[in-house]
C-alpha cells in the first residue's frame, strides 16, 4: 500500500508476454505492465469518458495478437483491444438491442485461432466469434431443444489443437468439440458409473501437451487425460498424489512436466512416471489458493502463477529436491 508502483492488486487473473518481451498482468484492479529491471508496475485503470483505460477494472484475461495489440477480457466490461503504442483501449460491449453485439460483458476465456479469429467465452451467455473487420459477433449458446448446441453457457476455456480442432470447456456442461461445417458441437460429459467418462462436468482449463495429448482440469474431479481416438478419459485425483481435486490451471514447462495450480498449493506432475510432487506456502508460494487462468510460460522458460495474494515466478530447473537424509540422533 505504501508503494504506488507496486502490483495493482493481490488478486491476479492472467499474464501475457508481448513481442518485445514485456509482461502484462490482469488483476482485480486493472491491467499492469511490469518493468522487471526496476521491479515496478505501470497501471492502466478505467478512466470515465476516456479510451485511456480499460472498460472495467477486473481484467480476467490478457491475450496478445499478431498486430501488436492486446485483447483483454473483463468481468463486466466486455472485451477490449489495447494498442500499447497509442495507449488507446477499444471496448466491445453487450447491447441488448443489438444481436450482433457480444452476448455478455462478463468474460471468462479468450482465444485467437490460427486464422486470426477471436473466440470469446462468457460467464453466462455462451461462446462468441468476433468478426474483426465488422466489429460484430456470432453467438453460440445452449439451446435445450437443439442437441448440437453448446452444452452450457459458462465457457471457461477455449483451445485449438494442433489439428485445428476447437475445444470448449464449460462449467457444468463438460467438454465440447466444435464442428465448423455445421456450426454445432459434440459433447463429452460425465456419465455416472462409467470410469472412462469425464470425471466431472465442471471444467476450468484445457491444455495440449508437447505430445499432443489433451489434459483437462476439473473442479472436484482432479486431472483428466483425454484419449481423443477412443473418446475416453483417465483420471488423476488425490488418491494418486494430487494435493487437491480442485485444479485451476495446467501449465507445461520446457521439460514436459505439467504444473497444476490447485485449491491447496502447486503440484508438479510427471506424465511419464505419473507421479506428483506438491508444494505449498512453506515453499514460498503466494498462497495455497490460485486463480483460474492465472498460469503462463514465458519465452525464456519461466513459469508464472497468480492467486489471491499476488503471483509467483520461477524457473522449474531451479526447484531442486534435497537428497540429504539426516541422521537420527536421540
Amino acid at each position: 500500500p505504501g508503494r504506488p508502483d507496486s502490483l495493482s492488486d493481490n488478486i491476479v487473473w492472467s499474464f501475457c508476454e508481448d513481442a518485445q518481451g514485456t509482461i502484462w498482468i490482469g488483476t482485480q484492479n486493472g491491467l499492469d505492465r511490469w518493468d522487471r529491471a526496476r521491479n515496478s508496475f505501470t497501471h492502466f485503470r478505467p478512466v470515465p469518458g476516456s479510451a485511456a483505460g480499460p472498460s472495467h477494472p477486473i481484467v480476467r484475461l490478457v491475450v496478445p495478437d499478431e498486430r501488436g495489440g492486446l485483447w483483454l477480457g473483463t468481468d463486466g466490461g466486455g472485451i477490449n483491444r489495447f494498442d500499447p503504442s497509442r495507449g488507446v483501449f477499444t471496448a466491445y460491449r453487450h447491447d441488448p438491442r443489438d444481436p450482433a453485439s457480444i452476448s455478455s460483458d462478463r468474460i471468462r476465456s479468450l482465444h485467437q485461432d490460427r486464422a486470426g479469429r477471436i473466440w470469446v467465452g462468457t460467464y453466462d451467455a455462451g461462446l462468441n466469434l468476433l468478426d474483426r473487420d465488422k466489429g460484430t459477433f456470432r453467438r453460440f449458446m445452449q439451446d435445450d431443444s437443439d442437441p448440437g448446441s453448446l452444452s452450457n453457457n459458462c465457457v471457461l476455456s477455449i483451445h485449438e489443437d494442433r489439428d485445428g480442432v476447437l475445444w470448449v470447456a464449460t462449467y457444468g456442461g463438460g467438454l465440447n468439440r466444435f464442428l465448423p461445417e455445421s456450426g454445432t458441437f459434440a459433447h463429452f460429459r460425465h456419465v455416472p458409473g462409467d470410469p472412462a467418462s469425464l470425471s466431472r462436468d465442471y471444467l476450468f482449463c484445457i491444455h495440449e501437451d508437447a505430445q499432443g495429448d489433451l489434459w483437462l482440469a476439473a473442479w472436484g474431479g482432479g486431472l483428466n487425460r483425454f484419449d481423443r481416438r477412443a473418446g475416453t478419459f483417465r483420471h488423476f485425483t488425490k488418491k494418486d498424489g494430487l494435493p487437491s481435486n480442485e485444479i485451476y490451471g495446467i501449465q507445461e514447462d520446457r521439460f514436459g512436466d505439467l504444473w497444476l495450480s490447485t485449491f491447496d498449493g502447486l503440484s508438479r506432475f510427471d506424465p511419464r512416471t505419473r507421479t506428483f510432487r506438491n508444494y505449498d506456502i512453506r515453499d514460498g508460494l503466494q498462497g495455497n489458493e490460485f486463480n483460474t487462468g492465472a498460469n503462463f510460460l514465458s519465452r525464456s522458460g519461466e513459469l508464472f502463477f497468480g492467486g489471491i495474494n499476488g503471483f509467483n515466478v520461477f524457473r522449474p530447473e531451479d526447484i531442486q529436491e534435497n537428497p540429504y537424509i539426516p541422521p537420527v540422533r536421540i
